[in-house]
Parts: structure tokens; sequence; C-alpha cells
């Protein structure tokens, strides 16, 4: 249930000097902000924080970040803060409301994040497409890795039993090492841990609490791959023989990707074909402003895709989209140096097309497409392109889509 607003939210932020208004302003420069120079840690949604500014209090030798993306929740923090501290003004908190999603924009290596804290964040398990929300989700992960110092933890609490589940993979697939792990934290003894109002609640019901401690290792090499999808493959120069088709294919993703009206629902996809017979694609659960060089897409061998396409029909197959998803799963390389991502279910027509392609997901094209006339309409609008277009009626995502498209383009190559 989301905090409804307050009217002193604004004139207390204001007021509250350990309040930092315009955060992505202080990338690389947080440390500076605290009076005595000694380790950073962050916590991510901190919540009315009860738990926060107890930490913080009871460990002056800790310099702590809290942010929530809500600045009414914030304020109250704050609040609570001053109720901890007493006469004693806090030196070793800040407070800060900034967006999760996109935490890249306020932190960078140079703040020297050594702890990140995520206490019973919103699990979002009503749909699947929602996981990526989720602030443990590998694309939030990856966003971590850029500002936590190596061997740096991240301390995670839940009363989610499927979200610590799936959290457990996620941090597996990004490069973390479970140190310390427990499903009944208060039962278990571990200290410290400072209880915040929704674990006492949680407690008082006999609910239990899921615990661990995840460390920052090396990302997962090919020679290491345990991850459920495809092969290894040698190519530990990747990144340096695919540099050029990488940044290229990154602006591009960014670019489409900062377009709100471009990205409509699943926000569309980006893929690159590069050396080797290797295209990399956007993996499932991130959105195209996530994609950068290393991070947010998977890497298959497009040609084995192609070909197994192009040399086959969608009767030949008891179940053809469970072939294709097989298919793809198959030919997903893992790449050293790059987390381990279930790539794009659509993943199958980008293999079929050429060396870089962007499909948005874009207003505009969702309204023409309410059109019944909309074949016509485009037909007129297109009569004098200096290129050929195809059409293909709507197939849901995946290998009947594919082999649609690439009738079409058989079609429209004759």
């Amino acid at each position: 249930m989301r905090m409804r607003r307050k009217a002193w939210t604004e004139p207390e932020l204001a007021s509250c000097p350990y309040f930092i208004e315009k955060p992505s302003e202080r990338k690389g420069k947080w440390p500076t902000l605290f009076e005595k120079k000694q380790p950073v840690y962050l916590e991510i949604g901190c919540g009315k924080g009860v738990a926060t500014v107890k930490l913080a209090h009871e460990n002056p030798d800790v310099n702590l970040i809290a942010i929530d993306e809500v600045r009414t929740v914030i304020a109250v923090s704050i609040r609570n803060c001053q109720k901890e501290y007493g006469d004693q003004a806090p030196n070793n908190i800040l407070f800060s409301a900034v967006d999760a999603m996109t935490i890249y924009d306020t932190f960078s290596k140079e703040d020297g994040i050594e702890r990140i804290y995520i206490n019973f964040c919103n699990p979002w398990d009503e749909k699947a497409k929602h996981h990526k929300r989720r602030l443990t989700h590998n694309r939030q992960l990856m966003q971590y890795r850029d500002f936590l110092k190596p061997g740096g933890e991240i301390w995670f609490k839940t009363d989610n039993d499927a979200l610590f589940t799936a959290s457990k993979r996620y941090f597996r697939e990004c490069g973390f090492d479970i140190t310390y792990m427990t499903d009944d934290l208060h039962a278990s003894g571990f200290q410290p841990n400072y209880v915040s109002e929704h674990e006492a609640l949680y407690t008082s019901r006999g609910m239990r609490i899921h615990f661990l401690i995840a460390k920052m290792a090396p990302l997962p090499d090919a020679s290491s791959n345990t991850n459920e999808y495809g092969g290894n493959t040698d190519m530990s120069n990747f990144f340096e023989t695919n540099k050029e088709c990488l940044d290229h294919f990154t602006r591009v993703s960014c670019d489409v990707g900062a377009r709100a009206d471009y990205v409509q629902g699943g926000g569309g996809n980006t893929s690159a074909k590069l050396a080797d017979g290797m295209m990399a694609i956007k993996a499932s659960g991130y959105c195209l402003k996530d994609i950068r060089p290393d991070t947010a897409y998977a890497v298959l061998n497009y040609e084995n895709l192609r070909a197994f396409y192009n040399g086959s029909e969608p009767a030949d197959f008891e179940d053809v989209e469970k072939a294709g998803s097989e298919e793809a799963k198959k030919n997903t390389q893992q790449i050293e140096g790059l987390a381990a991502l279930r790539p794009s279910v659509e993943a199958g027509f980008h293999s079929i097309l050429d060396t870089y392609v962007a499909h948005s997901h874009s207003v505009y094209a969702n309204l023409c497409a309410c059109c019944e006339e909309l074949k016509d309409i485009a037909a007129k609008a297109l009569a004098d392109a200096d290129y050929t277009w195809g059409w293909v009626e709507y197939t849901d995502p995946g290998a009947r889509l594919t082999f649609s498209i690439r009738d079409e383009l058989k079609r429209v190559e004759k």
C-alpha cells in the first residue's frame, strides 16, 4: 500500500541537512558528503527507516546512505532518525529519493559502496512479466555491480518464499557467492539484525524471515558455466573482437529505449550480429535502456538458429513453440565476463534478419494496429518508398512468428 502524501513532507525535507536533493549530481562524490571518511553502506528501499536509523546510530564507524523512491516515506524516515538520535546531530547517515530502477544514474565505483541492504522489497510475484522490477533481479544486480566495491556484499531479507528462491538464482547468475543463508533468521541467532516494523509484524504472526549474504565475485566464465542455457565457447577476446558492434548495439538500444513513445508494453527489442556467427540480443526481463557493452544481453549462435528456421517447417513439430525455445536455449553461449541471461523469446526472427535489428512497441504503431484498414493505408504510404516492405499478420512472439516473417522475407525477395 502506498503511503498517502503528507502536507509537511516538502517543508521538512527542505529543512533537513542530511536529505540530499538531486542525487544524480552527487554520483561519484557521496563519500565527500560525510564528516568522516569511513566505510559506506547503502540501503535500497529504506521504508520508514526504523531499522535503518538504528543501524546507523549503533555503528558510528560506518556511513549509511538510505534511499527510497517515495519522498513522503523518506520524510517519515527522517522523523524516525531524529527520534533515534535525540539531541545528537546525525553525521553518518544521508537520505535521498532515488528510483532504484535507474540507480546507475546515482552511484558509481568512486562512491566505494561496501555493502547494500535490501529488506522486504516488493516481491512482484503476481505476474512473471513483473519479475524484472524486483530489486534482486538480474537487471538490478548488474547495476549494483557497477558501483559495489570488489568483494562487496548484499544483505537481503524477505518473508516471500518465491522471491527468496528466485533471488538465489539471480545472485548466482550475476556472479555473487552466497556466503550465509537461513530460512529462519530469528531462529538462527544471526547478529546483528536490525528489525523493521514489517519484520516485527511478520514475526509476530509466526512468519519465517529468509535472509542471505551475497558477496560479489568475478562474473561466471565459460569454463565454469553452470547456467541452464546453452554451451561454452572459446571467446576469451569476445569484447575486444566485437567492440565496435557492441558499442553501436548499445547506442541504438539506449536511443530507442530512451523514447517512452517507442517502448510501450514489452518495450521492443534490439540485436546485433557479431563475429564467429554470434548474435547479441536483449535479454528477457530487461529494458532497452539497460543495455551496455557488457550488460543486459544474451549471446547466441545465430547461424545455427537461422539454419533451424530455414531448414524446417512448423508442421515438422508436435509443439513448434517448444522446439523453437529449445533450439534457442541450445545455441545460447556463455561468454566470460558476461552474466548468464536468458535470450528474448524473439531471438528466432532476429536471427534471420540483417546485421542490426531494432523493433519498437511504439504508441503510433499500436494505435494504427487497431485500424482494420492498416494494411491498405501502409500500402499507400509506402508506395513510393525506396525500399521493399512486407506485411505479417499478428502472431504471438515465438517460433510461429519467426516462420511467418521468414515466409514474408522470401516473398519480398522474389
